[in-house]
């Protein structure tokens, strides 16, 4: 596009250069006073004119297409992203952890309650997604944190259900209790050998309670989600910033 404006503009020049010659030749030869002069020249700065919003208009018809073009990459990440399945944020959580990002399809199925199988299609989704890298092993920091702030609420939302036992989550656990003050809401993912009681939300998938008991940093990377999915403006304020810090520890210990 650049070079279409720029192969333009020397075009327009070179009219503007050969109208201006026709002019003066004209001029020459019929030896034309000065008042028709005065009008030709009036013609020349019209067409000057005429050729510069010319260029505008080439300009402006170029940042509509890119606003075209991008508006397509947006509609076409949406519908990637809404064929993604909740596991998929786990295995990618859990590969952002220090025990998780060495582990082996095995690994990550025994550590997450999940076949070896679910892990290796749910990888498969992510890397279509470009949510990890063609080896599947370095999570894309970027794609992921641009996911999860913007697109996780609407994707994989949740809404609070009735009071029970289980795990705190959300406002309730750490990094993000530590953050909020006055908040007298307390969230638990449901889960039977629970020791809270709270308003229940579903996990992001059901062997979430399980795993995040065996792993701390998953487990505060799942209530970081949780607090983006469900919760109020300070709560995924503090859930953006806890969650920009975890990711460029990772992006930083490669």
């Amino acid at each position: 596009m650049r070079r279409l404006r720029q192969f333009t503009a020397v075009g327009n020049s070179w009219l503007l250069f050969l109208f201006l010659c026709v002019i003066n030749f004209f001029a020459h030869a019929f030896c034309l006073d000065n008042k028709r002069l005065l009008i030709f020249n009036l013609i020349g700065q019209y067409f000057e004119k005429l050729c510069a919003v010319s260029e505008k208009a080439l300009s402006l018809q170029t940042e509509i297409l890119f606003a075209i073009r991008e508006q397509r990459t947006s509609k076409i990440k949406y519908l990637i992203y809404t064929q993604m399945k909740p596991q998929d944020i786990l295995v990618l959580l859990k590969k952002m952890t220090s025990a998780g990002k060495t582990l082996s399809y095995h690994g990550l199925a025994e550590s997450l309650g999940l076949s070896a199988s679910t892990v290796s299609e749910s990888l498969e989704r992510c890397k279509k997604a470009k949510l990890i890298d063609r080896d599947k092993k370095r999570v894309n920091v970027l794609a992921l944190q641009e996911f999860l702030i913007h697109g996780i609420a609407y994707v994989f939302p949740v809404e609070a259900g009735r009071v029970g036992r289980g795990i705190p989550t959300n406002s309730s656990a750490s990094p993000i209790k530590e953050n909020i003050t006055g908040s007298s809401e307390i969230y638990v993912w449901h889960y039977v050998k629970g020791t809270s009681r709270g308003q229940q939300i579903e996990p992001i998938y059901p062997t979430v309670p399980e795993a995040a008991l065996r792993d701390d940093e998953l487990y505060q990377l799942l209530v970081i989600v949780d607090a983006l999915r469900i919760g109020h403006s300070r709560e995924k304020s503090v859930a953006i910033e806890e969650l920009t810090k975890r990711l460029n520890r990772y992006a930083e210990n490669k």
